[in-house]
């Protein structure tokens, strides 16, 4: 499902559509038909249907297309994310490196938000939210069986 680099350059050059976009696109498209190939082609039918999907994402995507109802279904964990999400999407090499860089800074000066630093000029609003993000989340979590990172 995952696009070529000139697919993505082409479909971002035609129509503005970014790799996530495509990739999310195919993802609910297979759904969408492996959902259709149930007793939801018999429109006569009145049988009800369970689809179990993977993220609440999905489900809203099915219910947009289709109606119904989303059930969170008991006993099933979620997961909390690996990494910080943005709506902005996943963070590049680059800004994975200034972000790290600008947590430490925090660390060292024993604040919780980057814009008590000085010199926060160069981040952008997103590297902000991003650093703020992935340093409270990291001082919040434990390190796994006590050993320091």
């Amino acid at each position: 499902m995952k696009a070529s680099k000139f697919e993505i350059g082409t479909l971002h050059e035609v129509c503005g559509m970014t790799a996530a976009d495509l990739t999310e696109w195919r993802e609910f498209n297979a759904m969408y038909q492996f959902v259709m190939r149930c007793i939801l082609r018999d429109f006569s039918s009145a049988e009800p249907v369970v689809v179990y999907v993977f993220s609440r994402k999905q489900a809203e995507y099915l219910r947009s297309r289709l109606g119904g109802k989303i059930e969170k279904v008991a006993g099933i964990v979620v997961d909390k994310p690996v990494r910080c999400t943005h709506e902005g999407g996943a963070m590049t090499p680059a800004e994975r490196k200034k972000v790290q860089y600008w947590r430490e800074k925090m660390g060292k000066a024993g604040v919780c938000d980057v814009r008590l630093l000085p010199k926060i000029t160069k981040l952008t609003e997103r590297e902000v939210e991003l650093v703020n993000a992935t340093f409270e989340r990291l001082a919040v979590e434990p390190t796994p069986l006590g050993l320091a990172a």
